[in-house]
């Protein structure tokens, strides 16, 4: 199976530092690295340039979305606001006694009454809940402060299409630095005993216990190196399909048949025939800096928005 494929710059190596050299939270904060053109600098800084954009906006919406509810809520006080004092008020109350002095006098017309009466008191009735009608009607759309809370509330739902839009076309950036990044740090083929990296998207197979579980995992072979791609270096690879026992993991929640995302550094202990899988990539956790930098880059926060 061949395709392009995206890499970071990295290929699952420390850039201006050595894998060797232990350091603190303060030193790895200093380390500058370099997944991609675009993604270069401190793990925080990288960290930024990856979320911030998605973070943010996600904070924008959470916070717009709130305030709908609030205007909403006041453009509904403000209309029954209106229509309260509308009811107290003296052209209202005449036309409600109007009202029910017709509705008492079509009661007694059906029962007793010729049509002509019947006839009478039903116009007065279909007129005084006109004029009760035509009241409330002109007290909503004469409120001022109701006009103003349903402009402040076009302008809520306007911005959230946009932070919206913004979000889709953020997490549709974020996904391809990504993939580039974790390409950069996967094992790649031909895969042999001591070969190292993440296994990134993998497919779940079986799940043995707690802390092993059989997945599918496609190691890429680089074949020849492709075009810029919005400051991505691009390969053409074949693509192998192996069955890796990944062992030392947290299978909490995995099933078979759905992926999951293993982004911790493995090397590749043996390469076993098992009666049933056939060949298994025996890998087990190794653990390296990139760990640290996953840890801190992928994962999405929901702060409020600035």
């Amino acid at each position: 199976m061949k395709g392009i494929w995206i890499v970071s710059a990295l290929a699952g190596m420390l850039c201006c530092a050595t894998a060797a050299r232990a350091a603190d939270d303060a030193a790895f904060d200093d380390k500058q690295w370099e997944l991609t053109p675009y993604l270069k600098g401190t793990a925080p800084h990288i960290r930024d340039l990856l979320n911030g954009e998605a973070e943010r906006v996600t904070g924008r919406i959470k916070t717009t979305e709130q305030k709908i509810v609030e205007a909403k809520n006041d453009c509904k006080a403000d209309e029954e606001a209106s229509i309260e004092r509308a009811r107290k008020s003296p052209a209202y109350q005449k036309a409600a006694a109007e009202t029910k002095k017709a509705e008492e006098d079509l009661a007694a017309a059906r029962k007793s009454g010729s049509t002509s009466d019947r006839l009478d008191a039903s116009s007065r009735f279909n007129k005084g809940r006109l004029a009760m009608e035509t009241i409330e009607h002109e007290a909503v759309t004469t409120n001022t402060t109701l006009d103003e809370d349903r402009h402040r509330l076009y302008l809520l739902e306007k911005d959230l299409k946009r932070y919206r839009e913004t979000l889709d076309k953020a997490t549709k950036w974020r996904e391809h630095l990504l993939e580039a990044t974790r390409n950069g740090f996967c094992i790649k083929g031909p895969v042999k005993p001591d070969s190292k990296g993440i296994l990134g998207k993998v497919t779940v197979k079986k799940v043995i216990d707690k802390e092993t579980a059989l997945v599918e995992y496609d190691a890429p072979e680089l074949l020849a190196q492709g075009k810029d791609k919005e400051g991505i270096q691009t390969y053409s690879a074949r693509y192998s399909r192996l069955k890796v026992l990944a062992t030392g993991i947290d299978t909490k929640g995995m099933k078979a048949g759905e992926t999951t995302f293993l982004d911790h550094t493995f090397i590749i202990t043996k390469i076993e025939d098992d009666e049933v899988e056939g060949k298994e990539y025996v890998a087990s956790p190794h653990p390296s800096e990139a760990d640290k930098l996953l840890d801190l880059i992928i994962p999405l926060r929901t702060a409020a928005a600035e």
